[in-house]
């Protein structure tokens, strides 16, 4: 099966590649990445040898075409961190990635949605409830669901399925450390000494899941037939776990594993609403008899270990120059 990515050097691309390479049913991969001062020729190197590289420029002028592409995983998107113009790029850049897609006879289309499209409702949120994006990044993932829906209704051959992704956390070649993602930023709070203080009295609620396990739906959803596929499908860690649970975990892993301590405040901003998050993945289990294979333990200590030798990394390049 050949498999194109669109997002490949991302943070969640560049795990799903590795998994897909790692995939014996996997014969091909395509890489499709924004070139222009956006991919750095040395991220290559991150790449197994069955993948090969191509920019997006030359797919939408028509340079590079899909025949033989069996499948597409289109994680490429913009983030609510970014600008409104970048994200109505993004949407139209999925509209033209499905139509040529449709154009080439690609049988098979996954793409990454996500759990804000469920908006401020209480958790725990199920495939059957309404979609109410409050965010432009959610509500321009509820609109490239609709054009899924609609492509894959008005061509038999053509079978899509929007994956509802929860929080991905965990070690990526591409990895960050920002505040949405919880583990990462206690993390290197951890490893750096650094006080964090948060604006939550830690009652906050989340559904983190492994970047891991993440691509592995993918991996494990291209083995079976695309016609079983239903349109949509909540990807998540199947529990919930506090700010506060977050952080006395990491706490306990850093003291084992670096012996420091996490130092942290949490603190309720008055007037501050604070959003929960969960999603029910009965769908997931029932459809692909799938079960995580790393705890959110598991992953915490990972993340540590990528950090410290990230670090050690850093320190001996710097000594060398």
């Amino acid at each position: 099966m050949r498999v194109l990515v669109s997002g490949a050097n991302g943070y969640f691309g560049s795990v799903t590649v590795a998994a897909l390479a790692a995939s014996t049913k996997i014969s091909k991969i395509t890489a499709l990445v924004r070139a222009s001062g956006r991919f750095d020729a040395g991220e290559s190197s991150l790449f197994p040898d069955k993948t090969s590289i191509v920019d997006v420029k030359d797919l939408l002028s028509g340079r590079f075409k899909m025949d033989g592409i069996d499948a597409i995983c289109h994680l490429a998107a913009a983030r609510d961190s970014q600008k409104i113009s970048d994200i109505t790029e993004s949407l139209q850049f999925t509209s033209a990635l499905a139509s040529r897609a449709i154009r080439f006879g690609v049988p098979r289309f996954i793409n990454a949605s996500t759990q804000a499209i469920y908006g401020v409702r209480p958790p725990v949120w199920s495939e059957t409830d309404s979609v109410a994006p409050v965010t432009p990044y959610g509500k321009s993932k509820a609109r490239v669901e609709e054009i899924m829906r609609t492509a894959s209704r008005e061509n038999a051959a053509f079978k899509t399925i929007s994956l509802r992704f929860a929080k991905l956390v965990g070690p990526s070649p591409k990895f960050r450390i920002s505040p949405s993602e919880l583990p990462h930023l206690f993390a290197y709070c951890a490893l750096t000494g650094k006080t964090l203080s948060l604006p939550d009295d830690g009652k906050q609620k989340w559904d983190l899941m492994d970047v891991r396990d993440a691509a592995g739906v993918i991996v494990s959803l291209l083995e079976v037939p695309q016609q079983d596929w239903p349109d949509v499908m909540n990807v998540g860690s199947g529990h919930q776990a506090t700010t506060l649970e977050v952080a006395e975990l990491v706490d306990r892993v850093a003291r084992d594993e670096i012996g420091e301590p996490l130092s942290y405040r949490l603190e309720a901003s008055p007037g501050r609403a604070l959003r929960s998050y969960g999603m029910s993945i009965d769908r997931l289990r029932e459809f692909l008899d799938w079960v995580p294979r790393y705890a959110l333990e598991d992953t915490i200590r990972d993340i540590i270990a990528l950090l410290a030798h990230n670090r050690h990394r850093n320190s001996h390049e710097n000594t060398v120059g």
